[in-house]
């Protein structure tokens, strides 16, 4: 789990420094462009296509948006569950494991909630669709 959890950040660590690196001040370096040139030439890549995706787009969104309403209304009755648990002396407030748990699934739904991890995304594909577009 530990492993995953390392792999998962560092991948995401990657990406953002990926985005940041990309482009200097919105202008392609020259190392850029020479890598842009040779994924054109080996990839048919058509920025054109997703936007006849919005429909599937928008059916996406909302069902992110009923998982993650989902999600947190279950994240607070397990929160709730443990509180009773440990009123009557079943649990313990002391369980690091159940707490860095729920702070690991809380931040992810946030962020899912908020779109944080929505708007790198976004980002991230924007710098990608202006360097295949040549900067349009």
């Amino acid at each position: 789990m530990k492993r995953l959890v390392k792999n998962f950040i560092t991948a995401i660590a990657g990406l953002f420094v990926l985005t940041l690196t990309a482009c200097k001040d919105g202008v392609p370096t020259s190392t850029d462009d020479m890598y842009m040139k040779q994924i054109k030439e080996s990839y048919g890549f058509k920025p054109g296509i997703l936007d006849s995706m919005d429909w599937f787009l928008l059916i996406g969104g909302t069902a992110v948006t009923v998982v993650t309403v989902a999600a947190f209304i279950f994240w607070l009755f397990k929160l709730l569950l443990r509180l009773a648990s440990i009123q009557r002396g079943k649990a313990t407030l002391k369980d690091e494991v159940f707490w860095k748990r729920m702070g690991i699934s809380l931040l992810i739904i946030v962020f899912v909630m908020s779109s944080v991890i929505f708007t790198f995304l976004e980002n991230f594909w924007e710098m990608i669709h202006s360097l295949a577009t040549g900067g349009s």
